[in-house]
């Protein structure tokens, strides 16, 4: 549920709410690799680079 709503904040342009509710996801499901890279694209369109390797470089060392 939460993975609709942050897609739909993110189609809408609300990149900031958008990465919020991904890591909230992620929060809820701690085996999941997908909440945590779904707020890279969010986060190269915000221009935080250094965000973006943070979270795809922690969704690789999640088990799953």
């Amino acid at each position: 549920m939460l993975m609709r709503i942050g897609a739909a904040a993110q189609s809408g342009g609300d990149l900031p709410n958008a990465v919020g509710v991904y890591r909230r996801a992620a929060e809820m499901a701690p085996q999941s690799r997908l909440p945590l890279s779904q707020p890279e694209t969010c986060l190269l369109q915000m221009g935080a680079i250094n965000e973006a390797i943070v979270s795809y470089n922690a969704a690789l060392v999640r088990p799953g």
